[in-house]
């Protein structure tokens, strides 16, 4: 027989849009009312039985739905026709049994129409609901939802929107709910478009107060990224629908002015909405009821009225964009930033993923979205619970990659690439371009936050106290000495030959030993090629003599023993859970990670630019400048046509070069270039940048952040917006930047304190005030736009503030 129970609902079963989403969502976990659908098979069947379908067909066929006299005289004349028709004993006695089965003593009978609730229209409010119905109805019932689909108004939405014959209809019947309150949702703002508001419409009583727009509701609006209430528009009801004896009956209300259902409430409702619609993974109009104070969804369809929005729109409405750095890479770097964020290449490299779900990189404005740590969070405790040694395997997968790319660079170290053929060009390309995927990879799934917040929680939970969880935190959260790393040793090393070059020695081989070994750490990924030269560190040497470089080098050194001694010492004085001590692992291993790959993978790139690179260049005659502003695939494709670059590629590069952005929403990445990219990065500059910063500013010549290496100093402020910018850096001044980099390492050796407005206190910038022994500031989002180059100011890393205190000299 052609009954189902939702949860029984499959693929065959006609069951119209209604009965297929409340199958899909109880079946999902959703607080769906129980419930079984009549599927069409049986309104066929009814139809068949009786023998008038092509009597109802013919009707529908030759009638003109755009005259209203006629349409009616249609319907008339069909429901004449079903009235006389008798449901086949067989179909009752099913749909009987199974109500019986449902063990409750009303339902509601609601038609789904075989093309019901599609994405592109829907039929909500054509066909009948039937409320509070029981045994002794229910048959009835049914027969009224199939008539329902003949009705005037039905026939003239489906003449309109769909064949004239080809539709069915199903039945639902589900348990009835007395609601307290019931209403509508809206996962996007229906009104305004926008995708960042949640729509509650909230009337006492049963739902079809809201229906038959005899009551005005309450309206909620919320906010979906920040889960607050932004409106509240509270009405007047004064009457509602309830179930009594003598059928459903409108009642007076002596308390409907007051809010229909509780904040709590509410915002417990709009995370059902969001989950909904991340099921869906569209905008869903919902239908819900509260029943003792627990809320039941009964039904979910697509809004099929959202407008589609332009690129700057589904930007703003994703939520609330928090800028926290500008960097300008190379078009092959951010494309490849792009396949490190997809899950399919994340797992083949991990076995799980953390893909990128919302980002922006505008023209090299940066971006991310406030709601994405909560999802973070929640990955990466859901692997953390499954598997205690989660963290351990990730590690060791990262380690395992800078081991690939070791092997790697003596592969490509050793390769004659001037013998090559193009065709064997484009097979190197496309090896190159496999390995730095996968070394970007450990940079996009980074889990330094989570575990910043995972740690906190852990140690809370095993009762210690605030003071204890910052002091061990600072302690475990240095960065180990596991292996060397070009970026703290560059200036170590350079220390060491300062030391000879003061005893009167000569460095020369020392120092040309020094540019091969370090040149390449001068922004190898960026849009200009790059490097440091012997000039470059003569002059670092200099300075440096005049300092008293023992005393420098002993320190750094004792500050890596001290971490290493401070470490041991927490771990013994302290009695972790194993779950903690895990934690803190992993804080060791990332902090070490952060840096280490992302050098390997740095260095690779800069190999791969001149050696691969560069003979592509010679052997096409693009100039190096512009091959590295295409991806993997567009130069492939240049090799592959023998060296000549098409029409389309050439276009698309001569926009690129003008900017380029890439925008994460939902998992989805685009790309735009050209003027398009500049228009975007102004529009959401303006919206985001500046009302972060405003949010900050709570006294324009206070600035706070994070404390990364504690200490208090006076100095001239040093604005580094440029790497041009770290030549204006003199002993004794205050580095202000988005965040350091090992370029950045001459000017850092002069400063007295570093202030930055992104980053934590395992970013460059905080290691290396902790080996310089200066203070340090980090995540202040807007230094670098509220200090002026050459302002006085005073840092203070006892407060985690940052004092203008004179104008400009």
């Amino acid at each position: 027989m052609n009954i189902v129970f939702f949860k029984d609902v499959n693929e065959k079963d006609i069951v119209g849009g209604k009965g297929a989403n409340l199958s899909k969502m109880i079946k999902k976990g959703f607080n769906v009312p129980n419930g079984f659908v009549i599927t069409a098979d049986s309104f066929k069947e009814y139809l068949s039985e009786n023998k008038v379908n092509d009597e109802i067909n013919n009707l529908i066929e030759n009638c003109n739905v755009d005259d209203d006299k006629e349409l009616e005289i249609t319907s008339s004349k069909i429901n004449t026709i079903l009235d006389n028709c008798n449901i086949p004993n067989l179909i009752q006695e099913e749909i009987l049994k199974f109500y019986k089965n449902l063990d409750c003593e009303y339902v509601a009978v609601r038609s789904s129409a075989t093309s019901e609730d599609g994405k592109s229209h829907a039929w909500a409010g054509q066909l009948e609901t039937f409320l509070n119905v029981d045994e002794t109805n229910i048959i009835e019932s049914v027969k009224k939802c199939w008539k329902s689909l003949f009705s005037p108004r039905a026939l003239f939405y489906r003449v309109k929107n769909e064949d004239k014959s080809n539709i069915s209809v199903a039945v639902v019947v589900q348990k009835m709910i007395q609601s307290e309150a019931s209403g509508v949702a809206f996962s996007v703002n229906p009104v305004s478009n926008n995708r960042n508001e949640i729509i509650i419409e909230a009337v006492l009583g049963l739902g079809e107060a809201i229906v038959s727009g005899s009551v005005s509701p309450d309206s909620y609006i919320v906010d979906k990224n920040k889960e607050i209430i932004i409106n509240k528009d509270i009405n007047n009801q004064k009457s509602k629908i309830i179930k009594t004896k003598e059928g459903n009956e409108w009642i007076t209300l002596t308390n409907g002015e007051s809010q229909k259902i509780s904040d709590k409430k509410i915002l417990e409702l709009a995370n059902t909405i969001k989950d909904i619609e991340s099921f869906y993974e569209f905008p869903v109009d919902v239908e819900w009821a509260i029943d003792n104070n627990e809320i039941f969804i009964l039904q979910s369809r697509p809004i099929t009225t959202v407008k589609k929005l332009d690129l700057a729109d589904k930007i703003k409405n994703a939520g609330n964009w928090v800028f926290y750095v500008a960097r300008q890479f190379n078009w092959f770097v951010e494309n490849t930033e792009i396949n490190a964020s997809l899950a399919k290449y994340q797992r083949k490299t991990f076995g799980f993923d953390l893909a990128t779900v919302n980002y922006l990189c505008l023209n090299g404005d940066e971006y991310a979205l406030e709601s994405d740590f909560d999802i973070l969070c929640k990955r990466l405790d859901d692997y953390f619970n499954k598997d205690i040694d989660f963290f351990d395997k990730f590690a060791n997968y990262e380690f395992g990659i800078v081991e690939d790319i070791k092997k790697y660079f003596e592969y490509i170290k050793k390769k004659n690439f001037k013998e090559l053929s193009y065709s064997e060009l484009a097979k190197e390309v496309k090896k190159f371009n496999d390995i730095y995927i996968m070394s970007f990879i450990s940079g996009m799934t980074r889990p330094d936050d989570y575990l910043t917040y995972a740690f906190e929680r852990e140690l809370k939970k095993d009762k210690f106290n605030e003071e204890d969880i910052k002091r061990i935190f600072s302690k475990v959260s240095t960065c180990p000495n596991y292996y060397p790393m070009s970026y703290s040793e560059e200036p170590v090393d350079l220390l060491k030959i300062a030391i000879e070059a003061k005893k009167g020695n000569n460095v020369d081989q020392l120092i040309d030993e020094h540019v091969e070994k370090y040149a390449w750490l001068k922004g190898p990924v960026e849009t200009i090629d790059t490097a440091f030269s012997k000039k470059d560190y003569l002059e670092r040497l200099e300075n440096l003599k005049k300092a008293n470089v023992e005393k420098r080098l002993n320190r750094i050194l004792e500050v890596r023993e001290n971490d290493n001694v401070e470490y041991e010492k927490i771990m013994k004085e302290y009695r972790f859970s194993t779950r903690a001590e895990k934690i803190i692992k992993a804080i060791r291993n990332f902090v070490f990670l952060r840096t280490y790959t992302t050098e390997y993978s740095d260095h690779l790139f800069f190999i791969g630019r001149n050696t691969l690179f560069k003979e592509i260049s010679r052997k096409t005659g693009i100039k190096p400048q512009d091959l590295i502003m295409l991806d993997d695939k567009e130069i492939i494709s240049i090799l592959n046509n023998n060296g000549k670059m098409n029409s389309n590629i050439a276009n698309t590069l001569d926009s690129r070069k003008k900017a380029f952005a890439m925008i994460w929403i939902n998992g989805e990445v685009e790309t735009v270039f050209g003027d398009e990219a500049l228009a975007i990065q102004k529009d959401i500059a303006n919206t985001f940048k500046t009302s972060n910063n405003d949010e900050q500013k709570c006294d324009e010549n206070v600035i706070t952040g994070n404390i990364a290496n504690k200490g208090k100093v006076k100095g001239t402020a040093r604005v580094l917006l440029t790497y041009e910018d770290i030549y204006k850096v003199q002993k004794g001044d205050i580095i202000v930047a988005t965040m350091t980099t090992p370029d950045y390492i001459s000017a850092m050796e002069k400063a007295s304190g570093f202030i930055t407005d992104e980053g934590g206190i395992t970013c460059h910038a905080a290691i290396l005030s902790r080996e310089f022994d200066v203070p340090c500031i980090v995540g202040t989002v807007n230094a670098t736009k509220e200090i002026k180059d050459g302002e006085i100011i005073e840092l203070d890393a006892y407060t985690g503030k940052i004092y203008k205190i004179n104008k400009l000299l």
